[in-house]
């Protein structure tokens, strides 16, 4: 991680974000360190909350010290229960990692909602509100969030930024479709992660104005008319 982390100074993006979570490549390493479904080790890296969160502190420790802490930022999903990646206490272990990294001044966090599933319950959002004050760098929340949810979440202070991914995927032009209100395409489940699905449901949304069917060139409600 470090080597790559020592490439990035010299390329373009801002920041280095590290995925502890197990969505995308679903096999991410440090989330099975952290959670006590996937940890059963009974070294230095295993048994208690402080020891399931050695690996990913000292990797960001790591990696902080070679391209610096405003460049670097983690995904955590502390409620998931994907793929055995669960924890029995995840209010505890996160109660934990959260002012540790908070101490390291990272970027941001990125944080997973519990409805990246279903929808959130008030418990669960009471929970992650909770977590949420732990960290007292920039927060990022994702996880099932539409307009009108991402700016109640804003507005209640949950977080800093909406991460937007099903939603971004069916609608390449998202921002302007949230900012007219617009209606949405609906996101196809059938081809996340499905390398069988080729480019659907990757590359054949259309934009505003412009149908899979008809081909009518996709309309820019922003572009300056003539």
């Amino acid at each position: 991680m470090c080597s790559c982390a020592r490439i990035v100074p010299s390329h373009p993006p801002d920041l280095t974000p590290r995925h502890a979570t197990p969505f995308q490549t679903r096999r991410y390493l440090l989330n099975q360190f952290l959670c006590d479904g996937t940890n059963k080790r009974d070294d230095a890296y295993g048994g208690s909350i402080e020891n399931r969160c050695r690996l990913t502190l000292e990797v960001t420790k790591a990696i902080v010290d070679v391209i610096g802490a405003s460049r670097f930022g983690i995904r955590l999903a502390p409620f998931n229960m994907f793929l055995s990646c669960n924890d029995s206490d995840p209010v505890a272990l996160y109660s934990h990692l959260l002012p540790a990294l908070s101490a390291l001044k990272i970027a941001y966090v990125h944080l997973i909602m519990p409805r990246q599933f279903e929808p959130s319950t008030e418990e669960d959002t009471a929970k992650m509100e909770a977590l949420r004050k732990l960290f007292k760098g920039t927060v990022i929340l994702a996880g099932g969030f539409d307009a009108a949810s991402g700016a109640a979440a804003l507005k209640a202070g949950l977080g800093d930024a909406i991460c937007y991914g099903r939603h971004y995927l069916a609608n390449p032009d998202l921002p302007k479709r949230f900012a007219l209100k617009a209606e949405l395409n609906p996101y196809d489940r059938d081809t996340f992660y499905n390398p069988q699905a080729g480019d659907k449901g990757y590359t054949d949304y259309p934009f505003l104005g412009q149908t899979k069917e008809e081909g009518v060139a996709a309309v820019d409600p922003y572009a300056v008319k003539k």
